[in-house]
């Protein structure tokens, strides 16, 4: 299973010569615009006799000596805007590729409209969701926390969430072709609707899911919530691709450098795609030190082979260099593009004493130690290069490891925020939101691992027999944890039920979703299992891709502050700062 390889079958069959031969222009709404930018490049999309893309909204002239290729959502927005195309076709063709199942009605909405005759085809092409790495992918649905709340609570555009969720993942499951065994966490509400729903819409659509099942093939597909592990967002991460998004934004594989002082043009904006860029895929998981003397070779390299170009002496020193300038100017780029992005995160880093800050998380979230860690807390609180929302997450972190513990200074703490950091009553209250969204008294499971005397001793004989690495990333996301037991089979049956026909052998496959977000350290870990391949190959999936700040922005979503800033998400920017 490869969700950047499903989403490019879909892609190459649609703009294929041989299914629609001659010149095609491309229309593509918001979402399957950058559902397609995840995998192609605009070059490689318009080496395909395809001239011209657009979105299906926008004012386009007639051009019949074109096709149209229609790559969109089925949903109601795109069904009223190829209705009124159809009233007067600009192409002398239309082929028209949904993204997920079509609804009969839409169907029939459309025959009707077709008055021209202009629509050749209709297709469904299961490619509604956003695919990341070869194992990661995301729905990019903003404010999906909101789904962790009462179901008899929720206002209409968590619902909408939920639905476009439920869609999202039908296409995954559908795109890789498998109808998985079903399990969810028994304690969370949406998890056991979500995957009830999902039940229900493979049973509805069962002759899409008719898939021969491949002998020994035995897929799970695990259903989570982000309240069972609040920890894993809040925490500074040190692995390329995810310290981009921490600190930086990642958005569709995109980064926004527009506001770096200096920056050169053609870096405003740049591409960081294990399936575009050759040294972001061999870097893509390595901690900063590693990144760091990958980035000096890379470097290097380019200067070494630029240098045998400088001295040109004759004629045949100059069709060498004619030849090899494109390869060159390509190389520049990527050189350039990531010296920059790794000169950001430096500065970052230095500039927030990031490292300090990183080392006293890591030991809030993996180990006891409250009076340490309390003193630690308060002398980052008073440092003036901690910023305010790195002085709050620690606080948080303690808050959620010390909730319980019969004296927990956490008002001391607060206190110390608003003398030293200038919070405000109303931003401290996050902090409760936080305990009320994620605490003890909602999440399942042992999460710091000191519910039992048994678990306590087993995580401290772990971590001196395995030793940790790196201080930095010592800490593991429960999602680890429960992959270990899924594929040991000592995965509670309790905890996480089967919805339906259950699995009594090990699984080769697992596809897991978490409802209100996953984060790029549980990507890492994810990638990490596959390359050891000694257990299941693993597909993780999120309604959201959080950083830290996007984190905190939606558990703030109720109030009017917002810990947002440059470090935008996945599924939009995020908002002003503290």
């Amino acid at each position: 299973m490869n969700t950047v390889k499903a989403v490019q079958h879909y892609v190459d069959k649609m703009v294929s010569s041989t299914a629609v031969p001659g010149m095609k222009v491309l229309l593509l709404d918001r979402e399957t615009k950058g559902i397609i930018s995840m995998v192609y490049t605009m070059s490689q999309i318009l080496e395909r006799e395809v001239y011209l893309v657009e979105t299906l909204e926008a004012a386009h002239e007639s051009m019949m000596h074109m096709k149209a290729l229609c790559f969109l959502r089925p949903v109601p927005e795109n069904i009223a805007l190829l209705k009124e195309e159809l009233k007067s076709p600009k192409y002398s063709e239309y082929h028209i590729f949904f993204s997920n199942i079509l609804p009969q009605d839409y169907l029939r909405q459309l025959a009707e409209a077709d008055e021209h005759c202009a629509v050749k085809s209709v297709q469904e092409f299961y490619a509604d969701y956003y695919a990341i790495n070869a194992d990661f992918f995301s729905l990019n649905l903003g404010q999906s926390l909101s789904l962790s709340g009462p179901r008899a609570s929720w206002p209409s555009v968590t619902s909408r969430i939920f639905d476009r969720a439920v869609q999202g993942l039908i296409s995954a499951l559908l795109s890789m072709k498998v109808r998985p065994f079903l399990r969810y966490s028994a304690n969370s509400e949406v998890a056991t609707l979500f995957t009830r729903k999902i039940q229900s819409e493979i049973k509805n659509w069962y002759e899409l899911f008719d898939f021969r099942r491949t002998e020994g093939s035995r897929t799970v597909l695990l259903v989570l919530d982000r309240r069972d592990d609040p920890v894993t967002p809040l925490l500074m991460q040190w692995t390329y691709q995810a310290m981009v998004h921490e600190l930086l934004g990642l958005r569709n594989n995109r980064v926004d450098m527009s506001k770096v002082p200096g920056i050169k043009p053609e870096l405003r904006e740049v591409v960081l795609s294990a399936e575009q860029d050759p040294f972001f895929a061999a870097n893509c998981y390595a901690n900063m030190g590693d990144l760091g003397e990958a980035v000096k070779e890379l470097l290097d390299s380019y200067q070494a082979e630029r240098s045998t170009h400088d001295n040109i002496a004759s004629v045949a020193d100059m069709e060498r260099f004619v030849e090899r300038y494109p390869e060159l100017r390509k190389r520049s780029t990527a050189v350039g593009k990531h010296v920059a992005t790794m000169g950001q995160l430096v500065r970052f880093v230095d500039e927030r004493a990031l490292m300090d800050v990183s080392g006293t998380e890591q030991n809030v979230a993996c180990s006891d130690g409250q009076t340490a860690q309390y003193r630690e807390i308060c002398e980052h609180i008073a440092n003036p290069a901690v910023t305010k929302v790195d002085a709050l997450k620690l606080v948080m972190l303690y808050a959620l490891r010390y909730e319980t513990a019969r004296s927990s200074h956490l008002d001391e703490l607060k206190a110390a925020l608003v003398r030293d950091k200038g919070l405000s009553g109303e931003q401290l209250r996050w902090i409760d939101a936080l305990l009320q969204y994620g605490g003890a008294a909602v999440r399942s499971g042992d999460l710091f691992g000191n519910k039992s005397i048994i678990s306590k001793v087993a995580r401290s004989m772990k971590r001196s027999v395995a030793g940790v690495a790196n201080v930095f990333t010592q800490h593991e996301p429960l999602v680890t944890s429960l992959l270990d037991q899924l594929a040991r089979g000592k995965l509670s049956k309790t905890a996480f039920p089967f919805q339906g026909p259950e699995l009594s052998a090990a699984p080769t496959n697992v596809i897991v979703f978490i409802l209100g977000g996953a984060t790029y350290e549980e990507a890492a870990k994810v990638a990490a299992l596959n390359a050891a391949g000694t257990g299941p190959h693993v597909i993780l999936g999120g309604t959201f891709v959080h950083n830290s700040r996007t984190f905190l922005d939606e558990l703030a979503m109720r109030g009017s502050s917002s810990f947002g800033g440059a470090a935008g998400g996945a599924g939009g920017a995020a908002g002003g700062r503290i």
